[in-house]
């Protein structure tokens, strides 16, 4: 019971630590999650079922949040850098006022992820990962970790009643 509470706690610490709007300067960066599913899926044939609920919903929490950091950085900096188009005759891909646009935008972004998320390459995802966790399937990993963790309590349960209903057996 003690370790599914600091479980808990730890993940709602994660959470409001992830979830904040402040740059990464004062707190750690996201564990990358495809790192996190690897974990809890090694944990998974290891029958370690504690590790796999941990892992497996840590790994659903920062994806989560490095989709949200994602897209507040890309609403921030569309709204900073804004297209303007030339009301000359020429085509407007040979404008340079807009070639100078996108690379400021890519600059914001860089930055701003930068920030948020650390390193680039930190949170750089293989396509085999993100295409597991489209098809959802660390929920089905979660399913089964969670039904193995309920069932093996299910046992302890009618002996600790049992226990209650009699605490002297010297008597039987």
């Amino acid at each position: 019971m003690a370790l599914w509470f600091s479980c808990l706690t730890l993940l709602a610490l994660g959470a409001a630590r992830v979830g904040s709007a402040e740059p990464m300067a004062d707190r750690l960066p996201l564990e990358p999650y495809d790192r996190l599913f690897s974990m809890a899926v090694e944990a998974y044939y290891r029958d370690d079922w504690q590790g796999v609920i941990l892992n497996m919903e840590r790994a659903l929490q920062n994806r989560a949040a490095l989709r949200r950091a994602k897209i507040h950085c890309r609403a921030e900096c569309s709204h900073k850098m804004k297209f303007s188009i030339s009301n000359s005759s020429h085509d407007l891909f040979l404008d340079m006022h807009y070639f100078h646009t996108v690379l400021r935008k890519a600059d914001c972004l860089r930055v701003c992820e930068g920030e948020r998320l650390g390193p680039h390459s930190l949170h750089h995802i293989s396509e085999e990962v993100q295409l597991e966790f489209h098809k959802r399937t660390p929920y089905n990993y979660l399913q089964v970790a969670y039904f193995k963790v309920t069932t093996s309590l299910v046992p302890s349960i009618p002996i600790y009643h049992w226990w209650c209903v009699h605490p002297h057996p010297e008597n039987y």
